[in-house]
């Protein structure tokens, strides 16, 4: 079962493959997209991960790394309401 889980407020040098390194070990990515934020004001990124798990796994994992702080600033995790 896939599910996404966003992330915002990465830093501006974020690349895919350190978010696939850092989410590896707690499941299977099946896709990584990052972006910049669209906030204008600032140059931080955001990422959709897709990983194959189930649904209240991915939320489980979103809500451990909330507020989690990345070079200097907290990200945000959250799994969207519907895919």
């Amino acid at each position: 079962m896939s599910v996404s889980v966003y992330i915002r407020n990465l830093p501006a040098g974020a690349r895919e493959e350190q978010i696939r390194e850092a989410r590896q070990t707690h499941a299977k990515i099946e896709s990584i997209a990052v972006v910049d934020d669209t906030n204008p004001d600032t140059d931080r990124k955001m990422a959709l991960v897709k990983m194959d798990m189930p649904r209240f796994e991915a939320e489980e994992l979103a809500t451990r790394f909330n507020g989690r702080i990345v070079e200097g600033e907290p990200i945000t995790l959250f799994v969207p309401l519907h895919d």
